[in-house]
């Protein structure tokens, strides 16, 4: 539901879309020839688990036409995300009878905690998913629901492969990234600044791989509403303050044809600089 109702952020059918038109993310384009590997891209799947559970949740016919749009209509985002290969559509799946991996008590104690049975079935799935994809471990499970994130986290408990990560974390945490691009990736996302990143897998596995690895991230995020800011961080910040403000002297001095873009692209990075400093002096 987030992916379809957020228009503008990074992890949106709409976001998605701006980087792949940009070419900022490694995707397959439409009627293209471009050789892409498998383990460079990012596949956002989409079963019919989780379309049954939107319609389920839909409480005006208004509500329930606009899902099934999502489906039949070629131009909404969700089909145009399909055709450039970073969303697999997957409505054919059987309908679920039992679980393949998780214990078959997960779905009595998901439903006291009022998580649907698709809910559970689709992460039963995901370690499906996992354990015949060519690069295993690399599988993000990303949740927006707080009853779902910690029923996820606790059913991965010594489980390999599956990675559990809350949506805002994981959007937060690429704002907030300076070594991999992931903040340049979320202004582009909006079309709001320059951008000279790409997303592919290794910069999603990245990024994501600090909220997992950190135990404190999520504990952190849900305490403050955000994240402890790391020194190195801070060091890096001020590393990239020198080196713009280096590139702006050099733009004061006189120069040939192609200033006039070199002062441009220099200008959108220092835009996109202030914004992160400005969160950071915020807090």
């Amino acid at each position: 539901q987030e992916f379809i109702d957020r228009k503008d952020e990074l992890f949106s059918f709409r976001g998605l879309l701006n980087l792949c038109e940009q070419r900022l993310m490694c995707c397959v384009p439409p009627d293209s020839d471009v050789n892409v590997q498998d383990r460079d891209r990012i596949v956002f799947v989409v079963l019919n688990l989780v379309m049954d559970e939107l319609l389920a949740r839909a409480n005006t016919p208004g509500e329930r036409q606009k899902i099934e749009q999502l489906k039949t209509d070629e131009n909404s985002p969700l089909q145009r995300c399909t055709r450039w290969g970073v969303v697999d559509v997957i409505l054919d799946a059987p309908p679920p009878t039992e679980l393949k991996k998780l214990p078959a008590h997960s779905e009595q104690v998901a439903s006291e905690l009022g998580i649907s049975f698709r809910m559970v079935h689709l992460l039963d799935f995901a370690f499906l998913w996992d354990s015949n994809i060519e690069v295993p471990g690399r599988t993000l499970f990303v949740v927006a629901e707080e009853a779902m994130y910690q029923f996820s986290r606790k059913a991965c408990l010594g489980q390999r492969g599956i990675s559990v990560v809350h949506l805002r974390e994981l959007e937060e945490r690429f704002a907030q990234d300076t070594r991999h691009g992931g903040g340049q990736l979320t202004m582009a996302a909006a079309k709001a600044g320059y951008c000279r990143a790409v997303l592919d897998a290794n910069v999603l596995s990245a990024i994501a791989g600090e909220l997992t690895r950190q135990d404190g991230g999520s504990r952190d995020y849900r305490e403050t509403g955000s994240f402890a800011m790391p020194a190195q961080q801070l060091k890096a910040e001020l590393q990239e303050a020198l080196s713009l403000l280096g590139a702006a002297k050099q733009m004061l001095a006189p120069r040939g044809v192609n200033r006039d873009v070199e002062v441009t692209a220099c200008l959108d990075s220092i835009h996109i600089a202030e914004r992160r400093w400005s969160q950071m002096l915020s807090r």
